[in-house]
């Protein structure tokens, strides 16, 4: 837990492995994230004493997505336009293809971004448009691969894209 856990989800590294094996700059990453989102979510709130508007609620969700050997998966957030996301994955074993992408049934394809052989990414999605807005992972190696992903932001729906 104290070479491993404290480093990658909140930074803290004691002994100084995690910086090593890159766990402390991840942990720093999902930090910051958490930090910005609820910034985010404290200017969305309005004064006190005040609701948020409607959709404004900020909501945090932590998932693990198995990819089996030549296969891919995805998960895809319903958000309204201008929502935002923030969020970090990372890939347990080698590294997968990614496609950051949105889709709507006016759109039929609007990329993020895209890596191939990628052990991790993090970032914001600001969405432009009402739609789908995601992530797909293709692994081609010999053996499964769990994707691990964290997301806080404005979204209504998360969903899971065989």
């Amino acid at each position: 837990m104290v070479t491993v856990v404290l480093p990658a989800e909140l930074g803290i590294d004691p002994t100084g492995i995690g910086q090593v094996l890159g766990l402390k700059e991840m942990g720093d990453t999902k930090v910051s994230l958490a930090k910005e989102a609820a910034e985010h979510a404290a200017a969305d709130a309005g004064p006190p004493g005040m609701l948020a508007r409607p959709g404004a609620g900020t909501m945090f969700d932590s998932t693990d997505v198995i990819v089996p050997p030549g296969q891919e998966r995805g998960i895809m957030l319903v958000m309204g336009k201008d929502a935002s996301v923030s969020y970090v994955w990372s890939a347990d074993r080698s590294g997968v293809n990614h496609d950051t992408h949105a889709d709507s049934p006016t759109v039929s394809y609007h990329g993020y971004s895209k890596g191939t052989g990628v052990q991790s990414d993090s970032g914001i999605i600001a969405a432009a448009f009402d739609g789908q807005h995601g992530w797909t992972w293709h692994n081609s190696g010999p053996d499964s691969v769990v994707v691990s992903l964290r997301i806080i932001g404005q979204y209504d729906e998360m969903k899971r894209r065989p």
